[in-house]
Order: C-alpha cells, then sequence, then structure tokens
C-alpha cells in the first residue's frame, strides 16, 4: 500500500506479506509474519508487530464480518508455528 503523511512531499511505501487472521480457541487473532517499508525508521516501528498474534477485539456486531475475515485470510499450520 501506499500513503501520504500530512506534510510529507512524497508517498511512503509498506509492504504486507504473509498474514493471517485466524480463531485460537478463545478468541480471533491478526499475524502479519513479514512487514517492509521504504522508510527506515516505519521498519524500526513495523519489527516490534512482525511475528505477534494480536488479539482482535470481539464485537458482537461485528462476528460475521471476523468470521468471513478469517476464512479469506487462513493461516496455513506452518505460518501459525512461527507465532511468539
Amino acid at each position: 500500500m501506499q500513503t501520504r503523511l500530512y506534510g510529507e512531499e512524497g508517498t511512503i511505501d509498506v509492504h504486507l506479506e504473509d498474514f493471517a487472521v485466524f480463531h485460537d480457541g478463545e478468541s480471533y487473532r491478526f499475524i502479519i509474519h513479514h512487514a517492509q517499508s521504504d522508510r527506515p525508521w516505519l521498519n524500526n516501528l513495523l519489527a516490534r508487530f512482525v511475528g505477534k498474534a494480536w488479539k482482535i477485539p470481539a464485537l458482537p456486531q461485528f462476528s460475521s464480518q471476523i468470521e468471513l475475515l478469517a476464512e479469506l485470510f487462513k493461516a496455513n499450520p506452518p505460518a501459525l508455528e512461527k507465532i511468539d
């Protein structure tokens, strides 16, 4: 994806690869296995998110949408083994 921050002249490129939404038995989680940007400061920030499974808050009004996302972006079993 590309974005432009307020006050910046150029766009920032961000690449997310090998990401998934999955159910761990208790809640839905989102994980990114690889992310990079064309900005060093953003690479440092992204490094804090890569490899961690982030809990998606349970919001009953969005349960069917989260279930659909989990189906569309399901993780392969080897990808789940990389979770910190």
